[in-house]
């Protein structure tokens, strides 16, 4: 029962509350245990939740309650360990977590459907025939209707991804794959779809790793450069292996001719703090996923919350502090205090989103061949081209080779200045 006390947790008054939970904490070093802090996929989606609260709340959304019905959630941090994560929800139906001031005051019958992230938790809960909405699970397991009845899912499953990731690899004439897997289900179940997928082109899998389990990322490159093909298909989610990969690739002079097949984006589409000499690393990669519609009012909602005067958040403190790499009150994990910073511009980075049988991304940092080929081999498909930078004069002379290739009528639109990235609409229509 340890666990249960001093836990933080997000509550949102309402007459109808939305129980969820994130994953706002890596898993520590013991079960149970919360390990590092987690801004960029843990944090935002808490802030995210809150914001689509608010949103219905204030009647300005398309989901309307009838009057004087209010929507609430509470929020939990499983830490990325599904059985932390179980044992939360658990306690928490069986009315001994969370308590105020010695009693249980949770009115479970308010509760209308839980909001997961992890494969894993999500498996489970929904085995359990409880109502369950996702925007994080992707596993191909859940694509069984006839099991899970009451998911709900607001996000592609990898069995589309795996699939694309397939059919790429046969048209760019790739004979054997490499790949490579996180230590958890999810990975595992988009690993063995892909498996099926690649057999069905007449693609052979060389070599199988998975981080963590078969050795240091050194070692793993080390293994793929020994091998005799240099294309590696990798699953996992981009914020806990691919920094570490990518440092590994970077140090090793025999990697640089490393392709990278990726069923996620190897950077947050909302705020990103991985170098961008780094991410020169994964410029022979292509990285495939749905595309982000980017939030201004969110990211305006958030950027405008300061420590001194936003508590509703308990994780929010930390995210300051971590954001802004600063020391509030007495911590001193930073070297210097923050001095009330007027916020910090949420970009977006380099992507192409091209819209395929499914949209797919493909990073061109110094690559722009592999980039021309694809667009040359879809060019009668194409009806649009997203370009997404900080700074629109690296793209120029890409647009430029990009309208001679192609050999169409292109419109080119800028966004208002007074956006903090730049977007490129590029519309191909043979027809005007």
């Amino acid at each position: 029962m340890y666990m249960f006390h001093n836990q933080d947790l997000l509550t949102i008054p309402g007459d109808i509350l939305i129980p969820a939970m994130f994953d706002v904490h890596y898993p520590g070093s013991l079960p149970y245990v919360c390990g590092d802090f987690r801004y960029k996929n843990g944090f935002q989606n808490t802030e995210a939740f809150k914001f689509a609260i608010e949103r219905i709340n204030s009647g300005n959304a398309s989901v309307k309650f009838n009057a004087g019905v209010k929507l609430g959630g509470i929020g939990f941090d499983g830490c990325m360990d599904d059985s932390r994560a179980s044992t939360l929800v658990a306690a928490l139906y069986a009315g001994v977590y969370p308590l105020e001031n010695g009693r249980f005051t949770t009115p479970l019958e308010r509760f209308t459907h839980w909001l997961t992230y992890s494969n894993g938790f999500t498996i489970g809960t929904a085995s359990y025939e409880m109502p369950v909405v996702t925007p994080g699970a992707t596993s191909p397991l859940l694509d069984d209707k006839t099991k899970y009845t009451n998911l709900f899912r607001t996000i592609p499953s990898d069995t589309v991804i795996v699939k694309a990731m397939a059919q790429t690899a046969k048209i760019l004439g790739f004979e054997y794959i490499i790949t490579l897997n996180a230590p958890e289900k999810g990975a595992r179940d988009s690993l063995e779809e892909f498996r099926k997928y690649l057999k069905a082109e007449g693609i052979c899998i060389g070599a199988s790793y998975e981080f963590e389990t078969d050795g240091t990322m050194e070692q793993l490159i080390d293994y793929i450069v020994s091998s005799s093909s240099r294309v590696v298909a990798v699953f996992a989610d981009p914020d806990r292996h691919i920094e570490g990969l990518l440092t590994a690739k970077s140090r090793n002079n025999a990697a640089t001719n490393i392709i990278f097949l990726s069923n996620r984006i190897w950077s947050n589409p909302m705020i990103s703090d991985v170098p961008l000499n780094l991410l020169a690393y994964a410029e022979r990669s292509l990285m495939f996923g749905m595309p982000q519609v980017p939030l201004p009012a969110f990211r305006n909602y958030l950027s405008n919350k300061y420590p001194n005067t936003y508590h509703e958040n308990p994780w929010f403190y930390q995210f300051y502090q971590d954001f802004f790499k600063c020391n509030l009150g007495g911590n001193w994990k930073y070297p210097s205090s923050c001095l009330n910073p007027n916020g910090r511009p949420i970009i977006t980075c380099k992507f192409v989103y091209l819209p395929l049988d499914i949209l797919f991304k493909l990073i061109v940092s110094g690559d722009l061949i592999s980039f021309f080929f694809l667009v040359f081999q879809h060019r009668d498909h194409l009806s649009k081209i997203t370009l997404s930078c900080q700074q629109s004069t690296l793209w120029r002379p890409l647009l430029t080779e990009c309208i001679k290739l192609c050999n169409s009528n292109v419109d080119l639109i800028m966004p208002t200045s007074a956006q903090s990235e730049i977007e490129f609409y590029v519309n191909m229509n043979k027809e005007k």
